[in-house]
């Protein structure tokens, strides 16, 4: 079986369908690993989540903020449901619900062990260890798969904490998680985000991107993340970045990954 990594979707169903032919996906032995945010900003998100649902047993997607967006839309939270958004057509379909269902199950984070990668959408919080991310991402599905969903999604329209601290409550744990799971780009020489700034300019000793500060995560996976499109398509030995802005007109990327080397395939937007 062939993995295949892809960047945010964003609701580009025609651009992703023209990528999977260029890899020539078979889904019956072929599997695809998404970075999320598989909806919103495109106009396809309806046509998108049905091709995903269709072949569920061959695809694996970490959620992303617009998945989060998705949720508070269909459970009418505000002020997230305000936001104007593409995604209309999506909800108002009569198998709306299954889908929710479907993006309910999906998690923030996912590890490959086999091919030692690990799945997120913006990155691991560098304060964290592996246990510390497993941990809060295992905590945070819980919360999406129980009847307590609808409240908990409201606690989330928060910046705040910025920081990390053992110490916090449960809630506030679990707004730093999402938030670093599916919004981190940046942060401050304390480790503290930085969700402001989102240009891929690297040249301020104050604000680094996350990947740039030391890490408590030290082991021999590559994170794959997306969530970046004004970085593009960015690899170093440990940190692979696939958005490469396809909701933006720019491209929509996917890689192969073996031992030794990487495959990069990417189509126009």
């Amino acid at each position: 079986m062939t993995s295949y990594y892809v960047g945010d979707l964003h609701g580009c169903f025609k651009q992703f369908k023209n990528l999977i032919r260029i890899i020539k996906f078979n889904p019956k032995t072929d599997h695809l690993y998404l970075t999320g945010d598989l909806v919103n900003k495109g106009t396809q998100s309806l046509e998108l989540m049905n091709y995903l649902y269709s072949i569920d047993k061959n695809v694996t997607t970490v959620l992303g903020n617009h998945d989060f967006n998705l949720l508070a839309a269909y459970f009418d939270v505000n002020p997230w449901s305000k936001i104007p958004h593409t995604m209309q057509k999506l909800l108002n379909d009569k198998n709306i619900e299954k889908y929710i269902t479907w993006i309910r199950k999906k998690s923030l984070l996912h590890i490959n062990h086999s091919e030692k990668i690990i799945l997120t959408h913006s990155g691991i919080y560098p304060g964290w260890t592996l246990k510390d991310a497993i941990k809060m991402s295992d905590q945070v599905s819980k919360k999406l798969k129980s009847n307590q969903i609808k409240n908990f999604i409201k606690t989330l329209w928060s910046n705040e904490p910025s920081s990390w601290n053992e110490n916090f409550t449960p809630k506030e744990k679990m707004i730093f998680a999402v938030n670093a799971f599916t919004r981190m780009r940046f942060l401050n020489k304390n480790l503290s985000l930085n969700l402001n700034v989102s240009s891929d300019s690297f040249h301020n000793d104050d604000i680094k991107p996350w990947f740039k500060y030391n890490s408590r995560f030290k082991n021999n996976f590559k994170i794959i993340f997306g969530h970046w499109a004004a970085l593009g398509f960015y690899k170093n030995k440990n940190y692979i970045c696939l958005d490469s802005g396809c909701a933006w007109g720019n491209k929509l990327t996917a890689i192969k990954v073996n031992k030794h080397y990487l495959t990069k395939y990417q189509v126009k937007c």
